[in-house]
């Protein structure tokens, strides 16, 4: 098998969105990288690609041309979109946190959008909404975290971990704070969430020692004991 490299990653992105510009054309208003691609943090054989999307409105084409679009990546590489009606993005009432991150980086410049129609607007959440959303979303990575764990020992430390770290961001998120990748989830929960019991390993040494995965699955269940006193 061919290895994965960094510059693998941004060919099969650039691939993936000249596919989908050939295919959607005028209809596709709003495309941008995110996460470790964005921040030009990719980590090989562990990061995905991850890109938001927003067309003018629904129908049967639009699937489609997604659909032939990654079904083209032949990289190895999982391609995970998230993606919007016009009219679904520019009302926060169908966005989850991880849009409203995706908002406020490229609003600070971190991320920048290959295509970004006039039409499409970044708006801000409603203090009240975002807080229903947040709780909504944590629960929800909270129970796929909780049957990723029940799966022991075959269970899939590469997701229990990022969904881990999906829900340390948005307990920094009720401190007002905003995080953006590995590194500084780690840094800003060890001085911000008390004796947060989860196993500190990056996922470079995740993919390094997997034969260690069952020492650190005690660190993802003392997570969730930590929850029940402190979330």
């Amino acid at each position: 098998m061919q290895k994965i490299t960094k510059t693998k990653y941004y060919k099969t992105e650039r691939e993936f969105y000249e596919n989908l510009k050939r295919e959607l054309g005028k209809k596709l208003l709003f495309y941008c990288p995110t996460g470790s691609i964005a921040r030009k943090e990719i980590i090989p054989g562990w990061s995905d690609i991850d890109v938001v999307i927003v067309f003018n409105e629904w129908n049967k084409d639009v699937f489609s041309s997604i659909d032939k679009s990654l079904a083209k990546n032949k990289s190895g590489i999982k391609i995970g979109i998230t993606f919007y009606s016009l009219a679904e993005f520019n009302s926060y009432k169908f966005q989850d946190p991880k849009t409203f991150n995706i908002i406020y980086n490229i609003k600070t410049g971190r991320y920048s959008p290959t295509v970004h129609d006039p039409s499409v607007k970044l708006n801000n959440c409603r203090a009240d909404t975002f807080e229903i959303i947040k709780m909504v979303e944590f629960n929800k990575t909270l129970h796929n975290y909780k049957r990723e764990l029940l799966l022991y020992p075959k269970f899939n430390e590469r997701v229990a971990y990022k969904e881990l770290i999906l829900m340390v961001r948005i307990l920094l998120m009720k401190k007002n704070v905003i995080t953006d990748g590995y590194k500084e989830v780690l840094e800003a929960s060890s001085k911000l969430l008390k004796d947060l019991p989860f196993p500190r390993i990056t996922p470079q040494e995740i993919m390094k020692h997997p034969e260690s995965a069952g020492d650190r699955y005690i660190g993802y269940i003392n997570f969730l004991s930590w929850l029940e006193k402190n979330a």
